[in-house]
């Protein structure tokens, strides 16, 4: 063998294992991406909760349904995000089950579902939470049309 070939030869070892260490890069990065991804979603919708708790122990109505509606196009971003597979394995697991869990509870609440149907005001409103809660209907059939 000569050197020209030798030199060939760990070239493409090299590429080979250059490949494997990007595609393991983009792996870890997509892990990382979600885990980011959930972190600000649970933690903008947890804020979000409290301040509608506060309000609605205040009486605050107009602020309660000002919170209520950035709420809704938390959840909005939220289902986007899930639908992108931006969320993904165990951490995406956990902003599916908040979403499900706080749409529930508005499903469950004649209040709260009149205030959802108040805020939308075209077909393509809440078009991501819509198709959210088709992707996980047997948890959601009163709010489905």
């Amino acid at each position: 063998m000569t050197f020209a070939e030798g030199l060939g030869i760990a070239a493409n070892i090299a590429s080979v294992c250059g490949i494997g260490f990007v595609v393991f890069q983009m792996k870890r990065d997509g892990s990382y991406a979600s885990a980011s991804a959930v972190t600000a979603i649970c933690s903008n919708i947890r804020i979000t909760l409290e301040q509608i708790g506060a309000a609605g122990r205040a009486n605050d109505i107009a602020r309660f349904d000002h919170l209520f509606r950035n709420l809704l196009n938390e959840l909005e971003l939220a289902s986007a995000i899930v639908l992108d597979r931006a969320a993904s394995a165990r951490s995406g697991k956990l902003v599916n089950l908040l979403l499900i869990d706080v749409l529930k509870v508005i499903r469950d609440s004649s209040d709260l579902r009149e205030r959802l149907e108040s805020a939308i005001h075209s077909d393509d409103t809440f078009e991501n939470l819509a198709d959210f809660l088709k992707r996980h209907r047997q948890h959601f059939s009163l709010m489905i049309q």
